[in-house]
């Protein structure tokens, strides 16, 4: 995954490089440094699962509503 690929990621979802080095408990300047190099290979597959679940944890939602409308 190139750079700009991840930037776009992280606009797309709404998190900031802080929040990604958070919720990955990596440091910020660590991940801040991926500007000029390359990024770790695990990278793309972890934002692929992350805009997986984003999606899964809206249709729960929506299937937890729909339930409780019909009881």
């Amino acid at each position: 995954m190139q750079y700009n690929a991840f930037k776009e990621f992280l606009d797309r979802n709404e998190i900031s490089l802080k929040e990604f080095s958070e919720k990955t408990n990596l440091s910020y300047s660590g991940c801040n440094k991926w500007k000029y190099s390359e990024l770790p290979v695990w990278v793309e597959s972890w934002c692929n699962l992350y805009e997986e679940n984003k999606k899964l944890q809206k249709i729960k939602e929506i299937a937890l509503t729909l339930n409780n409308q019909e009881l």
